[in-house]
């Protein structure tokens, strides 16, 4: 029955050791696990915050300053077509005149 005894202790102690090295494993798993996620976060944040940044960064003062310049043009224009209302009327005087026709003897 020796034998037995010692087989059974080898037995458990092997069974020990398995579990030991399974437990190790699946901390190891897990921790891996965490910290992909923690890595994934922070890599979909990134993919997704760099644009938003890079908008306000660089993107939106450029817009900002096109909008402002083309308001600006738009409102020479209208201060150009202001000053230029009278030309019309002063054209149009030159159409009421009458010159003197120089073949009237004929």
């Amino acid at each position: 029955m020796k034998k037995s005894e010692e087989e059974y202790e080898e037995l458990i102690e092997r069974t020990y050791r398995i579990t030991r090295e399974n437990n190790q494993m699946l901390h190891s798993m897990r921790r891996s696990a965490f910290l992909g996620g923690i890595v994934k976060l922070i890599v979909w944040v990134a993919l997704l915050g760099f644009p938003i940044w890079l908008y306000i960064q660089y993107v939106n003062p450029v817009l900002t300053n096109l909008v402002s310049a083309v308001g600006e043009v738009q409102q020479v224009g209208n201060d150009i077509g202001v000053q230029f209302e009278g030309v019309g009327d002063f054209f149009s005087q030159f159409k009421e005149i009458q010159l003197p026709s120089f073949n009237q003897g004929e």
